[in-house]
């Protein structure tokens, strides 16, 4: 079963006919089955899956994750913007 999340439009991985690999966590792994499924359906080339393990682990048990992390950079470019 794929969650509801990757049922939404085509992601540019199923739409690029040169994409080649797609790096995931265990998971995001249903989402790299899904778009394999939509490259196939567009006669594409599946991509080579390389599933790797959750970085970053925090002291209280939260995953390291990158929308956070971009989330503190834009912060902090909007507090030196202002300072400056």
């Amino acid at each position: 079963m794929v969650s509801s999340c990757w049922l939404q439009a085509p992601t540019l991985a199923e739409l690029d006919p040169g994409m080649e690999a797609l790096v995931v966590s265990a998971e995001t792994l249903p989402g790299a089955a899904a778009i394999n499924a939509g490259r196939i359906a567009r006669g594409f080339k599946p991509l080579v899956v390389v599933c790797v393990p959750v970085i970053g682990r925090r002291a209280a048990g939260g995953k390291l994750s990158s929308s956070e992390l971009r989330a503190a950079d834009a912060a902090a470019a909007a507090a030196a913007a202002i300072h400056h």
